[in-house]
């Protein structure tokens, strides 16, 4: 999985290396709200249920000039959850943390955007992508970690234009990050996250 990550990236700034002269290419920053995530994970006879709070996503994309009402975007996003409730049952055994405990990633997408053939300032826009994700995980009774997983996220939003090289926009994004293996009193089982966040953004053209 790392060499998958690691493909990921590099193919990511060899794009971005053999584009970077092109005019019309932009930068886009962003930040927002993560809503809460429920893991689920475990063996037969061990089962972990951990609830994470509302967090915090930010990140950055290179835009590639426009073709037609189609270009792609290459981003990084990074998020961080804190612990709301872990609850750890094995047998007749029931332990509670509410006290401790994180999630956290780093993501490289590579993503293709339409942009819907609308006149005016305002211009909506749908997208989906492929990347890698590094997660550090710590569900605040025994299990804390690092992984890599494979993603793929789907997003809509509007531009709006404030001058002729600087807009902002608002995004709604959906990401399903997995299948990755966690380890669970030895044995292996299988995890997936399901995230969504809202967030808004500054992009400029060069």
């Amino acid at each position: 999985m790392k060499t998958f990550i690691c493909a990921t990236a590099v193919a990511c700034l060899l794009a971005v290396a053999g584009h970077a002269a092109a005019a019309d290419n932009s930068w886009a920053f962003s930040a927002g709200a993560l809503n809460k995530i429920d893991l689920h994970y475990g063996s037969s006879s061990t089962r972990i249920h951990t609830a994470y709070k509302s967090g915090s996503q930010f990140g950055g994309a290179w835009t590639s000039k426009p073709q037609g009402n189609w270009h792609w975007d290459i981003a990084v996003s990074f998020s961080h959850q804190d612990i709301d409730r872990s609850v750890y049952t094995s047998g007749s055994t029931t332990y509670t943390n509410t006290n401790s405990g994180s999630l956290k990633t780093a993501s490289f997408w590579l993503d293709g955007v339409y942009d819907f053939p609308v006149k005016g300032s305002v211009k909506p826009y749908v997208g989906a992508g492929f990347g890698g994700t590094h997660v550090w995980l710590d569900d605040g009774v025994g299990l804390k970690g690092d992984l890599q997983s494979p993603g793929v996220q789907v997003f809509g939003g509007v531009n709006v234009a404030v001058s002729k090289k600087v807009s902002l926009f608002g995004e709604a994004r959906l990401e399903r990050l997995g299948n990755f293996d966690i380890e669970v009193n030895s044995n292996a089982t299988h995890a997936q996250l399901d995230t969504s966040a809202v967030v808004v953004g500054l992009r400029t053209s060069f």
